[in-house]
């Protein structure tokens, strides 16, 4: 069947097939409260506007933000974003060297110092042996003897 076949549609008399959206918010809620009603006609004793001003009145102001005019006729822009203002060294770390550059020379030390190790235990495995006088004289006769008695 073609995607587009009329069987696919609707009729005008068919009713809708499957489920729908029914709204779960359909139960009879309370009604609203009268415009005469006590309720809605309380007066607050709050005063908010002069709380308000009391709150301002008392805190401190806020610095303006520092800014460079560099033309004539007044473009102005931040100090901070320029690279005017020294921001860097006001942190408090600076100088000192970053955790993760320190940790890193802390595992290539290791691992140099490791692998240093490992290449002294393969030069101790494959050295030759130094033998003394005495032992090479033993080893001579041992060898000899052997080849006389063959």
């Amino acid at each position: 069947m073609r995607h587009s076949a009329p069987e696919l549609f609707r009729k005008n008399d068919e009713p809708l097939k499957g489920s729908y959206y029914k709204c779960n918010l359909s139960a009879k809620r309370e009604p609203l409260p009268s415009l005469k009603s006590k309720a809605i006609n309380v007066v607050s004793c709050k005063d908010f506007i002069k709380k308000n001003i009391r709150m301002i009145e008392a805190s401190v102001p806020s610095k303006p933000k520092p800014f460079v005019v560099d033309t004539r006729t007044g473009h102005k822009f931040d100090i901070k974003c320029s690279g005017l203002e020294p921001f860097y060294i006001k942190r408090k770390d600076f100088g000192e060297l970053p955790k993760y550059l320190s940790e890193r020379e802390k595992a290539a030390s290791e691992a140099q110092k490791n692998y240093e190790e490992y290449i002294k235990q393969l030069k101790e495995k494959n050295a030759l042996m130094v033998i003394t006088k005495d032992e090479k004289k033993v080893g001579l006769f041992i060898y000899f003897r052997n080849f006389l008695s063959t």
